[in-house]
């Protein structure tokens, strides 16, 4: 069932699996880059019924003049510097929400917006964590033995699907390792095994290998320093 309508040109009314308490608690956040709640209301009893898997409804500002980056074709005019600069405003807004106690979690393209002018909104928080509050359905490694180690790695995480962002959707296949890779990731401060590893996923020829999907590159990445990566569920709090 639709879990988003939309009110009218402005705002949209969403069903989330986040509670009521949570969307509180990260709207109290300044982030004038991310698309928060303007409004957060408890399930009525009737809307409970109907959407048993979630928590609260929100009204969201609805950005009409943004698009997602797989929709987006404006960012096919960009060069080298000017994608280098817009990973680099994106990753300042993600370490920022970093430092405020914020994980996104679910940061995918879809889940990045931007318009003409490149002004830049991350969308759906639903999947967030706040201040270490573990959301339940939330995959986690099963190394992970405390609040601090599962925000480092969703951190991490976060941080390794901008950059595959950039790599799948903005660079359009022409993306050269030995010319522009390492900036890339130097900027976005991986340590050395990680750069390693994602010089791994390229051939001979400096194309990524179509065996690797978003998600694929997100997964080999991420469990570098795990031994398996099987997945558990745990709730710390």
């Amino acid at each position: 069932m639709e879990r988003i309508t939309k009110i009218n040109d402005d705002y949209l009314l969403k069903y989330s699996p986040k509670s009521m308490e949570d969307w509180v608690l990260l709207c109290k956040k300044d982030m004038p880059y991310a698309n928060l709640p303007v409004e957060v209301e408890e399930l009525t009893e009737e809307e409970k019924e109907k959407y048993p898997y979630q928590k609260s409804k929100i009204i969201l500002p609805f950005y009409k003049e943004h698009k997602d980056f797989v929709e987006e074709s404006f960012t096919k005019r960009l060069n080298t510097q000017d994608i280098l600069a817009l990973f680099n405003k994106n990753l300042s807004f993600l370490k920022d929400m970093h430092s405020k106690g914020v994980c996104f979690v679910d940061l995918h393209p879809k889940n990045l917006m931007l318009d003409s002018n490149f002004d830049i909104k991350f969308v759906d928080y639903d999947s967030s964590i706040v201040d270490g509050r573990y959301i339940d359905g939330i995959p986690i490694p099963h190394d992970c033995n405390n609040v601090k180690e599962m925000e480092d790695y969703f951190k991490m995480k976060d941080k390794l699907a901008l950059f595959t962002i950039y790599l799948n959707y903005l660079c359009m296949g022409s993306f050269k390792p030995n010319d522009h890779l390492k900036i890339f990731m130097m900027s976005a401060g991986f340590d050395e095994e990680t750069m390693m590893r994602i010089l791994s996923l390229y051939d001979n020829d400096n194309v990524i290998k179509p065996d690797y999907y978003f998600e694929d590159i997100i997964g080999k990445l991420v469990f570098r320093q795990y031994e398996s990566p099987k997945l558990a569920m745990r709730r710390y709090i």
